[in-house]
């Protein structure tokens, strides 16, 4: 209910912010972030101490979130493989959320999917979503979002997922901070192998 009534809240501010705004230089994106900014102070969780990528031995469900791009979910296909391999043998279940199904089957056996109707019109995910996640008690979720995703960010944290790593582009440090407590530096083009050398870090 709080999260439904600041969100109502920030309706009414954004609207009165465009309004104001008509006669300013001050750019709606900027707003946008702070609104993101905030709901994620609102979800905002214990912080857990880890140390990785120690944190990816033992055992524990996985959680992939697939990005919503189409040119991400086209980069991320040449390695797939070799991100499942450097996982390893753990119980991984792969989060969907207005992706094709036959993309999503090519990751795992096992997967969360949910369409476009599941996000509402301030791009908050169904609390369907969040408790279908919450249900598998993940350890860890990676998103692999080359860009800052607002609704795939947000899941994990709602989810109240311990761990959860992201991409943080350039100029996106403090707003992804606030969705992932491990984040891996974006490079100029969508490149995942810094994410396959991270995790290959715990196999050697």
């Amino acid at each position: 209910m709080a999260i439904i009534l600041l969100c109502n809240i920030f309706i009414v501010i954004r609207r009165i912010v465009h309004i104001l705004l008509k006669d300013t230089d001050m750019p709606t994106s900027e707003f946008k972030k702070f609104l993101q900014r905030s709901c994620g102070s609102l979800w905002s969780v214990k912080r857990t101490q880890f140390n990785f990528p120690q944190l990816l031995e033992g055992g524990g469900k996985f959680l992939i979130v697939l990005p919503r791009n189409a040119e991400n979910l086209s980069s991320l296909s040449h390695w797939r493989e070799r991100l499942l391999f450097t996982i390893g043998s753990k119980e991984i279940i792969v989060l969907s959320i207005g992706v094709p199904l036959e993309y999503v089957q090519e990751w795992s056996g096992e997967y969360l999917f949910f369409t476009d109707s599941d996000i509402n019109s301030l791009g908050l995910a169904s609390q369907r979503v969040i408790d279908a996640v919450k249900r598998h008690n993940f350890k860890i979720a990676f998103n692999l979002s080359a860009d800052f995703d607002f609704i795939t960010a947000q899941i994990p944290l709602r989810a109240k997922i311990p761990f959860r790593m992201g991409i943080i582009e350039d100029g996106l440090k403090n707003l992804g901070e606030k969705f992932f407590n491990i984040t891996l530096q974006r490079s100029q083009q969508i490149d995942y192998e810094n994410i396959a050398k991270l995790l290959s870090a715990n196999r050697t």
